[in-house]
């Protein structure tokens, strides 16, 4: 055997070797997100944790009914961070601490309980200490097939993410060395494609939502129309993280979006989300209250229109 020859083609093979080794299977690291998307329908009980921070510019808010846009107005530039445990199963309860830190002015702490079909909520401007508005839930059965609803919707939005869109997060590892950490990005090159996506697919996503009573077909026809008018600005991200049991346990996120009426002006989101204690026994604490007001209260409380 010539020696030369074959010294070149063990050279070859090694290099072969050394490259397949270095190149990621993005095809997958989609299938990984599936497969963990697929699981959050086995999801029961949970805790949950995470933060949003907004830098909406006005604009954003115009052509809406002036009510709303004085409310969104409010949270324009802000921060607001949540934390709480839930339980799917019947009956279904939640109770979480939303703290709205508006920029400039006071924290806003939101306490929250979800139980026996019944919504409350403390709102300082509307509340004295101690009392929560009330709001009976018509179709609270429902929330039963959060799971189910939750992986469905992200099954259907990895569905058609392009594979190449999706890397490892080896800058950013998790935090638990035995996650596996996933960023599907948006950058310049991919930009328009992205748009395109998200537009095709999202009145799938919508529909599926008003099936599970969030929302109505003429609200999900209104939010279509907004999503129509905005635009995805790079960069932009979201990371995926996956725990040793293969869930979905935790993302990071980060979205700069723009309108055709005034792209110029840029509106920023970023957030975070974790779960922990899946499908371990919750300790809730929060009880009953015992002052309520309805919103038939409020109203009662308003002047008469003239």
């Amino acid at each position: 055997m010539n020696r030369p020859y074959a010294l070149l083609r063990i050279l070859a093979l090694g290099s072969a070797l050394l490259t397949a080794s270095g190149c990621t299977d993005h095809e997958l690291l989609k299938q990984e997100l599936q497969q963990a998307a697929a699981k959050q329908e086995q999801i029961k009980t949970y805790r949950f944790s995470g933060h949003a921070e907004l830098a909406l510019d006005a604009s954003l808010f115009e052509g809406m009914p002036p009510m709303t846009a004085a409310l969104l107005s409010l949270f324009k530039d802000s921060r607001i961070e949540y934390k709480g445990a839930a339980s799917l199963e019947a009956p279904i309860r939640m109770e979480a601490d939303i703290t709205v830190k508006p920029k400039g002015a006071d924290a806003i702490e939101l306490p929250l309980l979800l139980q026996d079909n019944k919504l409350y909520i403390h709102i300082p401007a509307l509340n004295p200490l101690g009392e929560y508005l009330l709001f009976p839930l018509q179709e609270s059965e429902k929330l039963q097939n959060t799971g189910r609803l939750s992986a469905l919707l992200s099954e259907r939005l990895l569905q058609g993410v392009k594979p190449e869109w999706i890397e490892e997060a080896e800058d950013t590892p998790p935090a638990d060395a035995a996650s596996k950490r996933r960023i599907i990005s948006v950058t310049k090159k991919n930009q328009q494609e992205v748009e395109e996506y998200l537009s095709s697919v999202l009145p799938a996503l919508l529909e599926e939502m008003v099936k599970n009573g969030l929302g109505t077909p003429a609200q999900a026809q209104e939010w279509t129309s907004a999503a129509g008018r905005l635009q995805i600005q790079p960069p932009g991200s979201l990371a995926l993280e996956i725990n040793k049991d293969g869930y979905l346990e935790g993302q990071e996120g980060k979205l700069f979006l723009s309108t055709d009426a005034q792209p110029e002006r840029q509106h920023g989101i970023t957030w975070s989300y974790r779960t922990t204690e899946i499908n371990q026994p919750v300790g809730f604490t929060r009880e009953i209250p015992a002052k309520v007001k309805t919103a038939e209260d409020l109203l009662k409380g308003l002047p008469a229109p003239k």
